[in-house]
């Protein structure tokens, strides 16, 4: 699969999936489309996670936006098949602790000390009678000892919130593909 070329070995990982109604082209097209402000819950989890920042006032700038999937970075798609996101920072911090990523050689070629490399893809597989396997996985690699003790404390807080907010994403792909 295309996220191995990204990140074949990692340290955290999360994969799910749902079989959709509908052909894979219109699958891949939904998900890629997917809006995650679209989701109530997301909104509020991302408030919540955000809400330490707001109060402690330590991020002044104007610039940055609620976290949301157009901080990531497309690294690649193939054949209407899969496609891989990238981001890269240090999500424990307050802020996410991202750092730029323009292009699919800014990602990897990243090496920056104390920060995280995170892919996240979907895959689609054709089924019997016009039916299609999506896929979805977050890998993450973390640069060094210190951003891997720092990011296991964020991940086993965030994970069973970002494994049900996965499982409602798909289902909305599933159900968009049917209006689509």
């Amino acid at each position: 699969m295309l996220i191995d070329k990204y990140l074949p070995s990692y340290h955290f990982s999360e994969q799910h999936s749902i079989i959709v109604n509908s052909i894979p082209i219109k699958v891949l097209s939904a998900a890629v489309h997917y809006d995650t402000q679209s989701d109530y819950l997301f909104k509020i989890a991302i408030i919540l996670r955000e809400l330490p920042n707001r109060i402690l006032k330590k991020d002044n700038t104007q610039t940055i936006k609620s976290f949301s999937m157009k901080q990531f970075t497309c690294l690649e798609k193939v054949n209407e098949q899969e496609i891989v996101f990238g981001l890269l920072g240090r999500f424990w911090e307050i802020n996410y602790g991202l750092s730029p990523c323009q292009h699919t050689q800014d990602f990897i070629s990243f090496n920056q000390p104390k920060s995280a490399k995170l892919v996240l893809n979907f895959h689609v597989t054709p089924l019997k009678h016009g039916k299609t396997l999506l896929s979805t996985e977050t890998r993450i690699f973390c640069i060094d000892k210190y951003s891997l003790r720092s990011f296991s404390y964020y991940w086993y807080l965030i994970r069973p919130v970002s494994g049900f907010i996965r499982h409602r994403m798909l289902k909305a792909i599933a159900k968009n593909c049917q209006i689509l």
